[in-house]
């Protein structure tokens, strides 16, 4: 009997005919797997059960990512305005004439400017912007301390009207007060004027009246007693006090959104109240309804269970009115509640739009009757990275589509929008062109009001089955051709 060869089996022929080894049979092709290492049964499966599992992986992932897409595909423009300080937004409008006009504050330019600097704070900005949004003119105003814009109206008899808060006449480390400057079309200064005392004023609305007054809301803080009572004021044409009244009840006020209406005015708000039974700080949106001389004629609560900011008033042709807030479980109020109310402030229909964890900071109504929402999105509830959030919704309130726009690592926030005469979105916003927290641009993007279409869960079911019945039939094939393999 001979020695037996290395890594070759001995069979009785082989002992015979030790130097005549059995002819192979001759194979046109070799199956792919007589590649690899002879795998066993309990191997196939694992490799089969793994790559299954991965292929639903990627499914659900790609559906998620699709469901809240990062895509610029229906971008018109993006353009950043800014210097080397930093700047941020308030409000913007369209022009009758034609063009664009945004509010904010600046660093970068002005008397309270640090690039050059005079060792000051900010300063309000305003910039005018053709159609394009080609940049025409910028100007800043207010004095050496921290000044900011929150709000700018284009008046009627032409020029503009700017709303924010002045530092120029504290009494103490933090003292704000109200400043009203008022422009020609140019925005060369006409006047200004400062409201408030020692407590601490917050505007936040601005309306101009039917008389070429102005209107405008806010808070009134008074810390010393811990209360925040909200704030009307109204003004003639050269913006001299003719009359100012704050609201009070047993929770605290702060002003967001203002509109006139044919009897007086209509002022939209948040409330806080504290739970002693269970130690937690509720909030509810106000309305809060006063005739043309600032009284008080009636007030409405809203409550949906849980926290409820309310940030937007907006009128109706019917001569109702649709009001926006924050609402979810916990502070950061995550979903949007609409309400539609009568000129009585009665609920006449509400739903809540899901926006899936975005946040909205600004909300309006389309030509078709649906409504446009920005604001910011964040995959964490600390807000590290962020980006710009849009929704589009039918007349109903559901999300008919919603996209994230950006910039790559950069924080990014939609402040408010607008619809163009086009149908297009003008969404004015905020962004960094850097991590660095001082380093803020204002940021205007128009896009088109584009449908996205998404896997609905049937087509990412019909999908993900399809996927996995295909990777199945694969593997099954190289199965079966690695056993003919071995047992030839």
């Amino acid at each position: 009997m001979g020695e037996e060869e290395p890594g070759r089996e001995v069979t009785p022929e082989s002992e015979a005919c030790p130097k005549s080894p059995k002819p192979k049979k001759e194979k046109s092709t070799r199956p792919l797997l007589s590649y690899f290492p002879q795998w066993n049964r309990t191997q196939i499966i694992a490799i089969t059960l793994t790559s299954l599992s991965l292929v639903s992986i990627f499914s659900v992932g790609r559906w998620y990512l699709l469901m809240i897409p990062l895509q610029e595909d229906n971008v018109i423009s993006s353009n950043i305005y800014g210097g080397l300080g930093d700047e941020s937004l308030g409000s913007f409008i369209q022009l009758e004439a034609g063009g664009l006009a945004f509010c904010g504050s600046t660093t970068s330019w002005g008397l309270g400017g640090h690039f050059p600097g005079t060792g000051g704070g900010t300063d309000m900005w305003l910039v005018r912007l053709d159609e394009n949004a080609n940049l025409l003119w910028n100007r800043t105003y207010g004095t050496p301390q921290e000044d900011s814009a929150s709000s700018v109206i284009e008046c009627n008899n032409g020029g503009f009207s700017l709303l924010g808060i002045t530092y120029a006449n504290r009494s103490g480390d933090y003292d704000p007060d109200c400043l009203l400057v008022r422009l020609d079309e140019n925005g060369n200064q006409i006047w200004n004027m400062t409201f408030g005392d020692t407590e601490r004023e917050y505007p936040t609305s601005i309306v101009q009246c039917n008389d070429g007054g102005f209107a405008f809301t806010g808070s009134i803080v008074n810390y010393s007693v811990d209360q925040t009572d909200l704030w009307l004021v109204r003004t003639d044409s050269a913006g001299n006090l003719l009359w100012n009244h704050t609201y009070e009840c047993d929770r605290t006020q702060e002003g967001a959104s203002l509109i006139q209406t044919e009897s007086g005015f209509l002022l939209f708000t948040t409330g806080a109240w504290y739970s002693t039974s269970i130690d937690i700080t509720y909030n509810d949106a106000y309305l809060f309804c006063a005739d043309a001389y600032g009284n008080l004629l009636w007030n409405r609560t809203y409550d949906s269970g849980g926290h409820d900011y309310g940030f937007k008033i907006m009128p109706e042709s019917d001569r109702s009115f649709t009001l926006a807030c924050h609402t979810g479980p916990n502070q950061r109020g995550s979903d949007l509640w609409l309400i539609r109310i009568n000129e009585n402030g009665d609920i006449l229909w509400q739903t809540v739009v899901r926006l899936l964890g975005a946040r909205a900071l600004d909300i309006i109504k389309c030509y078709d009757g649906g409504y446009a929402i920005t604001g910011t999105y964040s995959l964490t509830s600390w807000f590290i990275h962020f980006n710009l959030y849009f929704a589009r919704t039918d007349t109903q309130g559901t999300v008919l589509w919603h996209r994230l726009y950006g910039f790559e690592e950069m924080p990014d926030i939609g402040v408010t929008l607008h619809q163009m005469n086009d149908g297009s979105f003008l969404i004015a916003g905020r962004t960094y062109l850097s991590l660095e927290p001082q380093n803020g641009e204002a940021w205007l993007l128009q896009i088109r009001d584009t449908p996205i279409t998404y896997y609905t869960l049937t087509q990412f079911l019909l999908y993900g089955t399809l996927i996995c019945l295909i990777t199945f039939i694969i593997f099954s094939a190289l199965f079966i051709a690695q056993r003919r393999w071995l047992r030839s």
